[in-house]
């Protein structure tokens, strides 16, 4: 997931990966980085990559976001596909945990139940950028999905705690009957709220306390025998989405 920092009046974006919103910092690689680009709230998204980058630049810890324009901006990362395998006690507890149950059926009627889960996985990531104290015109997130990627969209930017409203998108078309979780950690404390996406890739949490959120989802479908995405014998295609956005407490 990528989570905002400020430094003055910079925004840097990070790269965490964990379980149960807990995790560590990861960096930024060019040669991993399928897509990583800013979307303002007047125009289109931009790429920022070789901004980011530079000449001679593998890697770098945070991102920085260009602010041109007043209002919330929308960072999007995805990787490039990895190859990732898995003894099958591990891919099905992940796969039961991301409700990805039907996967494990399908292993079942091919016989693969033993067998070792491999995938090829992106992950999708993307942060909400609001300067702090801005007061904002307009709470909607300026989207403009491209890209083969799986994206967690929410219809604006909450007020205060309480049902949030989103949806899910794969290959910009809505994605039904998919499970959702949001995550909220202060300190020790976690609070997890699970929803499924209905036939029009909608879903409505109850976030319920102010501060950082973050929504996660999970889509896999099989890669047939020709797919040229097998390449070391993946068998699946994995995108993992992840939305993190700040609700600030009620006045």
């Amino acid at each position: 997931w990528l989570t905002v920092r400020w430094v003055e009046t910079r925004a840097l974006v990070e790269a965490w990966v964990g379980e149960g919103y807990r995790g560590e910092a990861r960096l930024f690689r060019r040669a991993r980085t399928r897509r990583l680009e800013v979307r303002p709230p007047q125009g289109s998204a931009y790429s920022i990559i070789d901004s980011t980058f530079g000449s001679g630049v593998d890697s770098v810890a945070a991102v920085r976001v260009p602010l041109w324009q007043p209002g919330l901006h929308v960072v999007a990362y995805e990787n490039e596909p990895t190859f990732i395998a898995l003894d099958s006690g591990k891919f099905h507890a992940y796969l039961r945990e991301d409700g990805l149950e039907h996967i494990i059926t399908e292993r079942a009627r091919r016989g693969e139940l033993a067998q070792p889960g491999r995938e090829r996985y992106s992950r999708c990531a993307v942060a909400v950028v609001v300067p702090p104290g801005a007061k904002l015109a307009s709470r909607q997130l300026p989207y403009a999905t491209r890209g083969r990627s799986l994206e967690l969209r929410i219809d604006s930017l909450p007020t205060g705690p309480g049902p949030v409203s989103g949806r899910l998108n794969y290959l910009a078309k809505p994605k039904g009957r998919v499970k959702v979780v949001a995550w909220h950690r202060d300190g020790e404390v976690l609070t997890r709220h699970t929803g499924v996406t209905d036939g029009s890739g909608r879903v409505r949490l109850p976030l319920d306390r102010p501060g950082q959120w973050l929504i996660s989802a999970v889509h896999m479908g099989r890669l047939d025998a020709y797919h040229p995405e097998r390449g070391d014998g993946a068998d699946w295609r994995s995108y993992w989405a992840s939305l993190t956005f700040e609700i600030p407490a009620r006045p």
